[in-house]
């Protein structure tokens, strides 16, 4: 009978411990922490929570693990640490070990978080929250309008040619999701039997989405071959699988592509996906061949129901202003994730002005269905011993009360990030204050509110609003946008429309690899490039039948990559097979082969870079012409 870890906690609940030691305390995140004591005090009586409470985005295996990051200090072995995981009972996912002093992805039994905090070497462990998608016989849409139909017909099918894709999973969703299999795609014709896969088990929340994009690869360049891994089992293991993809010699990609992003990859530097990313299209030592890498640019546009608040220079005052009838003497008090460990009470650092003196910014929350989620961050460097600031974020009812704040320890987590999830209570209009802890110099003096779902309002509606950040942003990966292949959809010959959801750029950098500060911050153009999105899978996405044809419509920018990924294996092929073009003569002649067009919110027709949608929408027969 396989162990669930999940109850007995008979074991914890005898060890006299009424709160986490301070040790192992500062070595974890917040939503670990509160997990221990909530695991500490099951069976005591408890009020029902009324008001807003922290939306649970953790992921589990079917044994009641909890999956989580790890962050090494050096001062043990990374083979020291990961054998203390596993003696443990943890199921290590991946383990990093180009990225600072080491990262680790493990599935670990709830029952033994505190005592794996003790581990030597181990600077901070996190809950790897649920990462984001951006979300044969069957052919996309999107073929026409890139004209990859037309290469097709010319001899061009990425014959050749490997492609790596990375999502959730493949073959891994339940039955009531779909019931058409990898098996089932395989005999219609749309898609070829993978190279290599590495995949989820079969979960519930599995989509196959990875799958979805396969066959849009198929779609684009059928004569390709392909390989799939998992971006769904923690930072450390999605960075693994992305050089997985290029050095085992069973997949040897020339070209990747994903769609997934991480809550905590950081605004304002490289993270550990990123890096990878950085290395497989770069590095000379790295077994494999230089990859071209695409990622989907995100689906956080504002006109889409995103956007982001950009605070440059930001400045502090311990006297705050204009504040209607709020009491900030409730903001030591309110409800608060981290539970223990919270620095909510410290505001020694003062209260941010959002700009014009205005330090209470009304929004729109949203409580039901999922809830509502927004990220913080600031320009401090993750996981590099260099961490200067500690924000926190409190939300005020209409009464002029805290209801809820997010108030990590910053400093101790060695992170520059509050991850706002919020689900329950009234929606309406709430006003957001942000306080920092500590006062001094050299300080973070940029801060960035990002909206993903259910925070609204005029703060969040500016169009123009950069919302694309992460591993898609590496300077070294090509980001793509979407656009529709066709609106409305009886529109014959089709007229591919931006997608507003989409992630504007550009992406403001302020450190290198290793965490120092750059002396001028480097502003990357991004997204690079747009494709199609919402043609015809075979099952992806149930429901979603945009023009009626009884066929599924797979939309977003994961559509829309894949897309672009297709048309790299036919230039590669056309330049004459693997290695014959270097990732950055891909992204250049991609770019420079779009057609001319009136960039979103433009008025005039023209090649130039947009935030909105790159150098445009990419066409293949146009960028083949431009190869000999």
């Amino acid at each position: 009978m396989k162990t669930r870890y999940i109850a007995p906690l008979l074991m914890a609940l005898l060890s006299g411990v009424t709160g986490l030691a301070q040790a192992q305390q500062a070595k974890l995140d917040g939503r670990l922490s509160d997990l221990v004591e909530s695991l500490k005090s099951r069976g005591v009586s408890r009020l029902a929570v009324t008001g807003p409470h922290v939306t649970d985005y953790s992921m589990r295996d079917d044994s009641g693990r909890v999956l989580v990051d790890i962050y090494l200090d050096g001062s043990s072995s990374l083979d020291a640490v990961v054998a203390s995981l596993k003696a443990a009972g943890a199921n290590v996912t991946g383990v990093n070990p180009y990225f600072r002093n080491g990262a680790v992805s493990a599935y670990v039994p709830p029952i033994q978080i505190e005592s794996l905090a003790a581990t030597s070497g181990l600077r901070l462990m996190k809950m790897s929250l649920k990462p984001q998608r951006s979300v044969g016989a069957v052919t996309s849409q999107g073929t026409t309008v890139i004209r990859s139909d037309v290469a097709n017909a010319s001899g061009y099918t990425g014959s050749g040619i490997t492609v790596g894709v990375l999502s959730d999973s493949y073959d891994a969703s339940s039955t009531s999701f779909t019931t058409i299999r990898a098996a089932n795609d395989i005999v219609s014709g749309d898609l070829k039997t993978p190279k290599l896969v590495i995949d989820l088990g079969l979960a519930p929340d599995n989509t196959d989405e990875g799958r979805a994009m396969m066959q849009i690869v198929q779609d684009v360049a059928p004569g390709a071959d392909q390989c799939f891994a998992t971006a769904f089992a923690g930072e450390a293991a999605f960075a693994a699988n992305i050089r997985a993809l290029r050095t085992n010699p069973a997949c040897n990609a020339d070209i990747i592509v994903d769609d997934v992003f991480y809550y905590d990859e950081p605004f304002f530097s490289d993270g550990q996906v990123a890096q990878a990313v950085n290395d497989v299209t770069t590095s000379t030592t790295l077994p494999g061949k230089k990859v071209s890498y695409f990622s989907s640019a995100g689906n956080q546009g504002a006109a889409g129901g995103g956007g982001s608040i950009d605070v440059s220079n930001a400045s502090f005052s311990t006297s705050p202003t204009n504040l209607g009838n709020i009491n900030l003497a409730s903001a030591a008090t309110c409800t608060s994730s981290p539970g223990t460990g919270s620095t909510k009470a410290n505001v020694a650092g003062g209260w941010l002005d959002f700009g014009g003196g205005v330090y209470a910014l009304p929004v729109n929350y949203t409580g039901t269905g999922s809830g509502s989620t927004l990220l913080m961050q600031w320009d401090d460097p993750f996981y590099a011993g260099a961490v200067t600031t500690d924000l926190n974020w409190y939300m005020f009812n209409s009464a002029g009360n805290c209801v809820f704040t997010f108030a990590s320890n910053n400093l101790s987590a060695d992170d520059a990030t509050e991850i706002i999830g919020l689900s329950g209570g009234a929606n309406g209009t709430y006003r957001i204050m942000i306080a920092r802890t500590n006062a001094g110099t050299n300080l973070a003096t940029r801060v960035r509110l990002l909206n993903l779902d259910g925070f609204g309002g005029t703060p969040f509606q500016n169009p123009s609003s950069p919302t694309t950040f992460g591993h898609s942003a590496s300077a070294n990966a090509n980001s793509v946008a979407a656009y529709r292949y066709t609106y409305p959809a009886a529109q014959i010959p089709y007229i591919p429309i931006y997608e507003p959801f989409s992630s504007p750029g550009p992406v403001t950098i302020a450190f290198d690899a290793a965490g120092n500060r750059l002396a001028t911050a480097e502003l990357r153009k991004k997204p690079d490039m747009a494709a199609p999105d919402g043609g015809d899978t075979t099952f992806f996405y149930p429901g979603d039948d945009f023009e009626g044809n009884g066929r599924y419509n797979f939309f977003g920018t994961s559509a829309a990559a894949p897309h672009a990924a297709g048309v790299a294996a036919l230039m590669l092929q056309k330049a004459g097979g693997p290695n014959s073009l270097t990732p950055k003569q891909v992204k250049s002649l991609l770019q420079t082969g779009a057609p001319a067009r009136v960039a979103p919110y433009g008025s005039t027709a023209n090649k130039s870079w947009s935030p909105f949608d790159g150098f445009g929408l990419i066409d293949a027969v146009s960028t083949l012409n431009k190869l000999p």
